[in-house]
Formats: structure tokens, sequence, C-alpha cells
């Protein structure tokens, strides 16, 4: 039988805001009410304990899987009153926001238990519930966004000149553009929407995405373009959106990827690391908390995947997110969730034990010294997701440039040579001959019509297309017009055209210059004062029609080469090792079952978590490190940085001819640099197959505002 642990109350010397009762809650109240000296009322979420997914919990091994809110109801603690049950009438409420003015709450919610979230605001004044989303399927986690300012572009023209005063509410800027007065100011709503169309990269679940919209629902703008799942927003004192993302693009960190902290501007402009690759591998639930000259963003981490991604606690400063991370709280026998603002230098915070012998309880943490008090619990539920109900005050208003309509986007950087690498991994300027920029395609969600036969041995990734290539300038610096909004990935090729260094999926914003400094730079560093060369000419325009944009994948591209090249030495009759297939005696290139053993005898490494990110001879998205493209070229590939895959012998083809040919050897190149895809074809989330993008596939009201 699970047992509770006692609950004492918390001191707290503030006033409480008075709010008007409704219907109470059928909890345990805690006697006395820990609640009752709080400075101000609180709102949060529960759900019954033990919770079904808790009993499941081995059956989800996702990092980011969050499915325990379905039948989640609001509770409202008033200092001097009994829990109140907000909005009855849902069948499940959660993710509770306050406004700036701490008289309204937006929460998601479900009217009916097998209909979708939708984003709703309560009047907590009234008990109004007005709703905001519709017809976006599943959307969750909403916040209230900082005013947005608009930069318009001015059709000017000598036809037509601008009039010698700018419009009412309007200042000129330069001659370019005009700018909103505060009252016409754009406020906003975010929220994070799933995609069910869009299977997350290498994993079932749908792909989810940071959204906006304004408060009548209208103007919904997708701000992220993650292929994964990000989640788990709030907004930092400074007006930017702080979130978690889901990486997968590459196998570095194993099979389920890894969950860092990132933030963006309230228009989905400048995506930035927020911590770096240091702590556990999720990182989840942050919250800004004001402490000393900027404050804290204190977060719940773990290496593991709890059905409520509860863990420990960790924080870095503000100021100095890249270079301060630090352990907050790690305890043997507690794990923590959903941090929250509560006062300066104070988080609210729930936590349980780690075994799951009981509930979520909720208390206040103090960040000086990491002493959690706690103040409320109701035994039959979970407690968690709490925020106080009261004034704050609202982060500055951030400045827009992007235009929808426009159809591209600019990335530009001042010197890829520029980075923070030990000097073990530096690249000589140089090295790099050119850029590659790759688009990434989400994959179909229609998970029930793929042969899961297929999948356990080798993780799928995300299909990348090839949206072209341009040579840096001598400074190392490039300038280039991109399709605007979508996935991209950035490639610096070599003389042989291999990866050299590339980055996760980023994304310029229509109409939006999104620039680097360099390659995995320092970011607490400003760069040298001087106009890069690229700047000085016409951004050439990576952008072509989507039947040609060119993939690679096993099945399409590399299977009749193998047949070709291999089959003589490593097909079903050959004498060297491995024998990459024996299905087929005749090797044909239409056989899928041969084709696939191959693939397999190539990918699949020696332990298969693919802990390294490397294949037995295949190292996805890194062809210079991959053993068979030593094989094919006749030398080890690899670079002095990569350290001991630079001094591995490279094992020749036993050829007649001198040497493979440059086109083939070109095309296996690309499917490994492209990331060692099976069959892009069956895995696009779009009608056309090989050739067509997430753009033509839009039957997304949201992505045509």
């Amino acid at each position: 039988m699970r047992t509770k642990r006692s609950i004492t109350s918390a001191l707290f010397l503030f006033g409480a805001v008075g709010l008007i009762a409704g219907p109470k809650a059928d909890t345990y109240a805690n006697a006395p009410h820990g609640w009752d000296r709080l400075p101000h009322a609180v709102v949060l979420v529960q759900v019954p304990f033990p919770h079904s997914c808790e009993e499941d919990a081995a059956a989800q091994p996702e990092l980011a899987a969050q499915n325990y809110l379905d039948g989640a109801r609001l509770v409202l603690l008033r200092p001097g009153s009994e829990p109140e049950v907000l909005v009855p009438q849902f069948d499940s409420a959660a993710d509770p926001e306050v406004s700036y003015d701490g008289q309204r709450l937006l929460f998601s919610g479900k009217r009916e238990k097998a209909g979708p979230w939708n984003i709703f605001e309560l009047d907590l004044a009234t008990r109004e519930v007005r709703q905001i989303t519709r017809g976006l399927g599943n959307c969750r986690q909403p916040h209230y966004l900082p005013r947005q300012f608009m930069l318009v572009a001015m059709a000017s023209s000598p036809t037509h000149p601008q009039p010698s005063s700018a419009p009412s509410g309007e200042a000129e800027i330069e001659g370019k553009f005009t700018f909103q007065s505060a009252d016409e100011a754009w406020t906003l709503i975010g929220f994070v929407r799933e995609s069910s169309d869009m299977r997350s990269e290498g994993s079932p679940l749908p792909v989810t995405r940071l959204y906006s919209c304004r408060p009548d629902g209208t103007q919904v703008r997708r701000l992220t373009a993650n292929l994964a799942r990000d989640f788990d927003p709030s907004v930092l004192p400074d007006g930017r959106i702080v979130y978690s993302a889901w990486r997968r693009n590459s196998f570095v960190r194993g099979l389920k990827g890894w969950i860092d902290l990132f933030a963006v501007n309230t228009d989905g402009t400048d995506v930035m690391p927020m911590c770096g690759n240091v702590g556990k591998l999720s990182k989840r639930m942050a919250a800004a908390v004001p402490q000393g000259l900027l404050g804290k963003l204190v977060f719940v981490e773990s290496d593991v995947a709890p059905w409520d991604a509860a863990g420990d606690l960790a924080t870095v400063d503000l100021r100095r997110p890249m270079a301060t991370y630090a352990v907050l709280k790690k305890e043997q026998d507690f794990v923590y969730h959903s941090p929250s603002f509560f006062a300066e230098g104070k988080v609210l915070v729930s936590r349980r034990p780690r075994d799951g012998s009981a509930s979520h309880a909720l208390g206040v943490l103090r960040l000086a010294d990491g002493e959690w008090t706690p103040f409320f619990d109701d035994p039959r539920y979970h407690d968690f997701h709490a925020k106080i109900v009261a004034p704050r005050a609202e982060p500055d208003g951030r400045s827009s440039v992007v235009d929808d309509h426009d159809p591209l986007g600019t990335l530009y950087c001042l010197n890829v040579n520029i980075n923070d690498l030990p000097q073990d991994r530096q690249m000589s300027a140089g090295t790099a001959r050119a850029v590659r920029i790759l688009e990434g395609v989400p994959a179909s969600g229609d998970v029930a019509a793929r042969d899961r036969g297929e999948e356990p041995a080798v993780p799928d990734g995300a299909v990348r297309r090839l949206l072209g290539e341009i040579p840096l300038f001598p400074d190392g610096s490039f300038q280039v017009k991109v399709p605007g909004g979508v996935p991209l990935e950035i490639q610096l090729i070599d003389e042989d055209g291999m990866n050299l260094r590339s980055c996760g999926w980023i994304w310029a914003q229509n109409r939006f210059y999104q620039g680097c400094i360099g390659c995995h730079e320092d970011r607490e560093l400003v760069p040298d004062n001087r106009m890069a060369d690229a700047l000085w000419e016409p951004a050439p325009t990576l952008a072509p029609p989507e039947t040609q944009r060119r993939t690679r994948d096993f099945l399409h591209d590399i299977w009749p080469l193998v047949v070709k090249d291999c089959g003589e030495c490593h097909g079903p009759t050959g004498a060297h090792s491995p024998r990459l297939w024996q299905t087929a005696p005749t090797g044909t290139p239409s056989d899928r079952a041969a084709a696939r053993e191959a693939f397999l005898a190539l990918m699949v490494p020696e332990h298969p978590d693919w802990r390294d990110g490397k294949g037995r001879y295949v190292v996805p998205g890194h062809a210079r490190l991959s053993p068979v493209i030593w094989h094919l070229a006749g030398k080890n590939t690899a670079r002095p940085w990569d350290g001991p895959a630079a001094s591995r012998p490279a094992v020749s083809m036993n050829r007649p001819e001198s040497s493979y040919p440059v086109a083939s050897l070109k095309t296996w190149v690309e499917w490994i640099d492209f990331g060692a895809a099976w069959d892009a074809g069956r895995d696009q989330a779009s009608s056309g197959g090989r050739g067509a993008s997430e753009k033509d596939r839009s039957g997304d009201p949201a992505d045509r505002n």
C-alpha cells in the first residue's frame, strides 16, 4: 500500500489576492492550510494518483512523451479558502498561465474526452471562458507574449511617392520601413501545436512546434521548424521565448536523441542555445527567476524518461547561460517537477519520491541554499504545474520584420573559421571550400502504413534534400537566400564534396536576415568589426523547384551501385567479407529484401544502441569518417581533428581499374552526408514522394496565415 509523507505548513508574510469563489475541490485539506499565509493565490494542475502512465512507464521509451494530462483539472488555492476546481465543465484542463495584470488565465483544455486540446482564456473575476484556437488540432502550453511591433515595408515608387508625413500611428525609419506605435502593437498568445500528419524524426510521435496568434485566434504563425518536438515554452524577462527542443538529427548521444534549451524571438527569429552540451540528456520545464543582476533559469533535467519528465533541478545564469550551468537540487530519494516563479530567489516547484511511492506535493524552493518547504499536498492527486495568481512585469516588447508573404529568408555567416573548439579540433582556413544547404523534410505521420518490420535495427532520421552549394569567400563568409521557415542544415564541405562541419536544424524566417558569426563560435564574444566579403555581393538564391531538390537513399541510389560494383566480391557467391546479402542469388536491383540485408550489413553497429552515432561501415552524416568510403576511395578520408579515426588503415577495393568512378563515389558520399536514409520516398510528409516538401503538403491553416 502506498503511503504519503506528512506535509507541514509554510509561513509567508504578504497579503492575499482576492478572487470570487467557485465550486470546492474534493481534496483532502492539509491542517492547518499551508497556503493560508501565501502572498498570493496559486493555480495548479491535479491528476489522479496513481496515474495510468505510471503503471506503463516502461513502455514509454521516448524522452519527449507527454500524455499524462488527459483528465487533468485546474485547482485554485486562495488564502483563507478551500481549494476550488476551475472550469469543471471541461473533461481535461491543464497548462495554466496567468496574465501580466493577474486578472486572466490561459489554459489548454478539452471539453470532451475524445476532442482535441485547444487554448482558452478564463476571466478570473467573472469566470467567463473564451476559446482562442480552433481547427488546428491539439494545441497546448499557452503563454502570454510581450507586445510585438511590426516593421512594415513601404511601397514607395517614383510614380507613387510617399506622403510627406507618415500615416497616423507610424513613424518613418530610414525611408525603408514604418514602425507601429504602441497603440497598434500586436498582443500575442504563444502555444505548442501538434502536427498529426508529421512524424517526429526517428520516432512515432507527432511533431510539435511553437506557434503564435492574436488573442482572437487569428494571424496564426509557426515560430519554430524543428523536425522532432518543441515544447515547454516560457517567456524570459527580455521578451524572448525559452523552450525545450528534442533533437534527433544525429545519433551522437544515442537513439533517444537529447532535449536541450533554446531561446527564440517572438516572431521565430534568432534561435539560440541557452545551455550548451552540458548536463543530462533531457532539459525541460525552464522558468526564469529574478535573482541578482538578471536572474537565473531553473529547469528539470534527467538522463531517463520518467512518465512525468521529473528529474533533478539545475540552473544557468541569464547573464551568461552558456558558461554557468550548475546542479541546484539532486537527491537520491526525490525528483522535481515544473518550477515556476514565486518571488525573487524563490520558485514554486513540485516533488515526489523517486521510486513513485507517493504523489507530487507542492512547495517553495530557495535558490540560495536549495531548501524546499512544502505547503500543499493532496495524497490522492499529483499536484504540479503551479503558478502564482498575481500581477507581474510585462517583458520588453519586440520588433519584427518577418513577412509571411515573402517566400525567402537570408542566411549569412561572417567567417566559418571562427569557432571555440579545442586546439586539436581546429580546422585550418581554406579547408572548407563551399557551403551545402540541405532541407529537412518531415516524415509522414501515417505510421500504420509503414513497414515496422524494417525499423528496429536502424533508426530512421529525417530525409534531407539538396537546395544547393555555394563557394565560400576568401575570408570564410557566405550569404544565401533560402526558402523561408523550413528546416535547414548547413554543411561545410571540402574539395571532395565531403561534409566537414554541420549544424542542427535551423531556419530563416520569411524576409529575415539570419546571421552567424562563425561555425560553433564562442557566443560570449563579439566578432571583429569588419565588413565580410560576402555582404558586398548580392546573395545568391538556393530555392529550386520542389521536383529539382535532390535527395539520396540506399534503396534507389546506392543499391544499384552495390549490385553492379560490389556483388562479385560481397554478394551471395562472393569470397570477400563482409557478405552483404544472401537472399537473392542474382542480386537484382529490384529485390527489396536483398537490398535491406545489404543496408543492415553496412549500417548496424556492433553496439546496437548507436551510442557514438557510428554504424559498422557508415557514419550517418559523415562520409569522411565512414570505412565504406575509405574502401571505395582507396584512402582514409578522415581529418586530423577526427581523433583515432584519422590513423585507421583503409582497405582498398580489389578492382582491375585504377580507381572507383568519381560519379559513383559522389553518390555514395552524398547518401551518407545526407543522413544515410534507407528509403527517402516512403517517409516524406508530402504527396509528391521524393520530390516534394512540407510547404507543398500544407493544407495547414496555420501555415497559410
